[in-house]
This record gives structure tokens, C-alpha cells and sequence, in this order.
């Protein structure tokens, strides 16, 4: 009858149209997210997915831009992490998001640090890294940056290394007292 139930049927209809080359690209590239909700990576184990990733070519058919061989892992990686879920990349402007913070971290890498600017706690956090804040957001890009290339933050547990790493409280190093006023050179 009315015209937003029509609008409503042709849009459920075109959302289960399989013959769209990039609308199917979009529902595998979200499937491979939901598959993947329970193999997490760790900072210190290896990450295995389920099913096979998605390829530059599947989110370059879905419209997605800025895929490549540098950020194609990082990608697959975040959208693995429990904090993606469907609804956060339900559409395509939602995926291109994150698509477009993950290109910021591997671009900032080599010194760059202006071109991770955008980076901000948030969008860090979307990601499914731990531990961010405003307090050490600068720091954390600066970490990035100081990286030679993206070989260090291309997957998630590396990111999040790095900002364990960042966050860990630095080591002191206390003199021995030898009476209550005098301080020796003794260094144990």
C-alpha cells in the first residue's frame, strides 16, 4: 500500500538480490566478520580465521577504496575483533570508516606522524584495542609513527603490543642506602 512499505519491500529485496556483484561482496565481507567473532587474536598467539578473508578485489567490487597489500591484514584483523559487529559495518559508509583507520595507522608508520592526525581515541577503539584514551593518544600515534613501516601494526595484536608496550608503567631504578643518610655506589 503506502509508499514507505514499498520503499521498505524493495529494499529488503535488493538487500537478498545475490546477483549484484557488489552488494555480494558487502554480505561476504560481513559474513567473514561474523564467522570470525569467536577466533580472536591475542598479543601473544597467532591468529587463525575462519573461512577465507576477504581479497583487495572482494572490497573493491563491495566500493570500498584504499584496500592494498600493505593494510589488507590489518583489515582482515579488525574485522575479526569482537567489537565489529554487524551493526558497525552494516553499510558501506560504516565499513569504508574503518576501512579509513587502519589506512591512517599503516600510513603514519615511517615517521609520519601527521597522517595518522585523525586518529583519534575513539576510532582507535573501534578497531578493538584496549586501553586508549585522551590521556595517551598522542603518545600511541607517536608510537605508530616511530615505526619503520607497517610490518609492526598490520594485524591487530600488533597494534595492541604496541599500546601494552606504550601504557606499561617505565622501570625505576632505586639507589641501595648504606645508613640512613649516605647513599652508596653499590649497584645491586
Amino acid at each position: 500500500g503506502s509508499v514507505g512499505g514499498v520503499a521498505f519491500a524493495e529494499s529488503e529485496r535488493r538487500s537478498n538480490d545475490t546477483s549484484n556483484p557488489s552488494n555480494t561482496a558487502l554480505q561476504s565481507i560481513r559474513q567473514f566478520a561474523k564467522d570470525n567473532t569467536q577466533s580472536q587474536p591475542t598479543p601473544a598467539g597467532a591468529f587463525s580465521y575462519v573461512g577465507t578473508p576477504p581479497t583487495k578485489a572482494t572490497y573493491e567490487t563491495a566500493g570500498l577504496t584504499g584496500t592494498n597489500d600493505k593494510n589488507i591484514t590489518a583489515i582482515n584483523d579488525v574485522l575479526a575483533s569482537l567489537n565489529v559487529t554487524d551493526e558497525s559495518i552494516n553499510t558501506l559508509a560504516k565499513l569504508q570508516a574503518l576501512v579509513n583507520v587502519v589506512i591512517a595507522i599503516i600510513a603514519s608508520t615511517g615517521g609520519q606522524f601527521n597522517a595518522g592526525e585523525n586518529l583519534t581515541a575513539n576510532s582507535l577503539l573501534m578497531l578493538g584495542l584496549t586501553s586508549v584514551n585522551e590521556t595517551n593518544l598522542s603518545g600511541i600515534r607517536l608510537s605508530i609513527s616511530a615505526q619503520p613501516d607497517e610490518a609492526n601494526v598490520n594485524t591487530v595484536a600488533e597494534l595492541q603490543s604496541l599500546i601494552d608496550f606504550y601504557n606499561a608503567a617505565a622501570p625505576t631504578v632505586l639507589l641501595k642506602v648504606n645508613n640512613s643518610t649516605a647513599i652508596t655506589n653499590d649497584p645491586s
